[in-house]
C-alpha cells in the first residue's frame, strides 16, 4: 500500500519535471553517469551540458532505457 502511494505521488512529480532534469533525476536516482548514456545519445554530451534539446531519437531510446512514456522527454 505504501509503495502504491509513494509511486503514484512521485510519477506526478516526474511528469512536472523538464526533460533535463528529469533525466539529471534518473541519473541520480540509479547511479548513472553520462558514460552509461553513451546508447541514448552516442558521444554527444552537449544534452547534458544543457547546450542541445534531447531531440525526437534521443527521447525514444530514453523512453525505452528507463520504461517512461515518450512524452516525458519531448516537450
Amino acid at each position: 500500500l505504501v509503495d502504491d502511494y509513494d509511486e503514484r505521488r512521485m510519477k506526478g512529480r516526474l511528469e512536472a519535471l523538464e526533460p533535463l532534469a528529469l533525466l539529471q533525476h534518473l541519473m541520480e536516482e540509479g547511479g548513472l553517469k553520462q558514460v552509461d548514456l553513451v546508447d541514448c545519445f552516442g558521444s554527444q554530451s552537449a544534452v547534458m551540458a544543457g547546450k542541445r534539446r534531447i531531440n525526437s531519437e534521443h527521447a525514444r531510446r530514453l523512453s525505452r532505457r528507463f520504461g517512461l512514456p515518450l512524452a516525458m522527454f519531448v516537450r
